[in-house]
């Protein structure tokens, strides 16, 4: 079986600073929210393809 990671998690307390630095080095990037959990997710890919998410919880906001 041949198993292989899909990304790696992180946790903020800032997301609009996630968002302002991610602007200023125009990495593009997803935003979802995820109402049934009260939580913010940003995905986006570093330099070498590799998924990277950034998750707060709206309260943290």
């Amino acid at each position: 079986m041949h198993q292989h990671l899909d990304h790696i998690a992180f946790r903020t307390n800032n997301v609009e600073e996630v968002v302002k630095q991610l602007d200023s080095k125009k990495i593009e990037y997803e935003v979802y929210e995820v109402p049934e959990v009260d939580l913010i997710q940003i995905f986006f890919r570093d330099p070498e393809g590799g998924r990277l998410e950034v998750s707060a919880t709206k309260a943290s906001q």
